[in-house]
């Protein structure tokens, strides 16, 4: 009665990789496709507005050098 047990313990652990690929590939597909339809979707309403902002020139003084060397 323990062999079965065993066995049937054994049986239920077992992973089908098939399947691990198949939730894999199909959580992939509906990313894929979720992020392509907002993107699709928010096409038209994503307008920017460009703003010029002027600011007025500063003024410098001009650079003035003393090369005297006493």
């Amino acid at each position: 009665m323990t062999e079965k047990k065993v066995k049937v313990q054994k049986e239920k652990k077992k992973i089908n990789p098939m399947m691990i690929m198949l939730v894999l590939m199909l959580l992939l597909i509906a990313g894929l496709g979720a992020g392509l339809g907002y993107l699709i979707l928010n096409q038209g309403k994503a307008t920017t507005k460009v703003t010029v902002v002027t600011t007025p020139a500063l003024e410098v003084p001009p650079l003035t050098y003393n090369f005297s060397f006493y």
